[in-house]
């Protein structure tokens, strides 16, 4: 009987062992699929960003931030538009019959 209860205390204890390395390489696995889906989201929000500038010039809209820059450099006394002031600035310029981009 004695053997046969060393015999079980060794598998007892390798079982313990790989269950716990089990767990180990789990949580290293759960950590690494993380870490792809925060990288993949990163990069979908920057493609998202520039591809939102690309389409903004592409349709003729105006940067905020470069009007920000400007404002910035040249009326730094001011206090500038708000981001909806100046893209309603921006559309009433452009479609108003005070605009000078018109068709008719």
């Amino acid at each position: 009987m004695g053997s046969k209860d060393t015999q079980k205390t060794p598998n007892a204890i390798n079982t313990q062992d790989s269950l716990c390395q089990d767990s180990l390489h789990g949580e290293y696995k759960e950590k690494q699929q993380k870490d792809i889906v925060l990288s993949l989201f990163q990069f979908c929000f920057k493609w998202y960003k520039d591809s939102e500038k690309f389409f903004h010039l592409l349709v003729g809209l105006p940067s905020y931030e470069k009007y920000l820059d400007y404002h910035k450099k040249y009326h730094p006394h001011c206090t500038p538009k708000t981001r909806k002031e100046f893209f309603m600035d921006s559309q009433n310029k452009r479609y108003s019959r005070d605009g000078a981009k018109k068709c008719c």
